[in-house]
């Protein structure tokens, strides 16, 4: 697992803070294992900037980028603007629109109360679905099957990074498509 570090003002790319103008703070939310994430508070709001290092994390930071650029136009679904990327030699940033609110885990940690608990969890389900029906922008479209794609990058992974998988599970997971 890889460790999280905190943005620093002063390594954030020239371009990024050109962009954002004057950054006031930056706090920084729970978050995942992939990327270091700050809410940068600026005289213009607020946004949200992603920093990862290491080829695989860099690789999923551009994904997510590409994938939110080529959903923007999207009806079914609000995803957030992203305003810039930027690849340094050594990382990747990413920056965009900050969504103010609750995750559904900060919810759910917090709700005592089963039927809303229930309602919050029911109504998640509802927009996943709305994303899952919504039409895939053709950028996104590939010619090779998902399960496909999905095995191949397993394989690369277990290759060239420390993984939880394994050959022989990798073959197992082959034989069942």
């Amino acid at each position: 697992m890889r460790q999280l570090h905190p943005i620093i003002v002063e390594e954030i790319p020239d371009s990024i803070k050109k962009y954002v103008k004057q950054i006031e703070k930056v706090t920084f939310p729970k978050q995942g294992c992939t990327s270091d994430v700050g809410i940068l508070h600026t005289a213009k709001g607020r946004y949200v900037l992603k920093r990862t290092k290491g080829e695989k994390y860099r690789k999923w930071l551009y994904k997510e980028y590409y994938v939110l650029k080529n959903i923007q136009a999207l009806a079914e679904c609000r995803s957030p603007i992203v305003y810039k990327f930027v690849k340094t030699a050594e990382e990747s940033w990413l920056l965009l629109e900050f969504f103010e609110g609750k995750t559904v885990r900060e919810y759910l940690e917090k709700e005592d109360n089963e039927e809303k608990r229930e309602h919050i969890v029911y109504e998640m389900g509802r927009l996943l679905a709305r994303i899952h029906d919504a039409k895939c922008p053709e950028q996104l479209v590939s010619k090779q099957l998902w399960i496909h794609r999905m095995l191949q990058e397993a394989e690369y992974n277990l290759i060239h990074y420390k993984v939880d998988g394994n050959q022989q599970l990798l073959k197992h997971c082959r034989s069942k498509t």
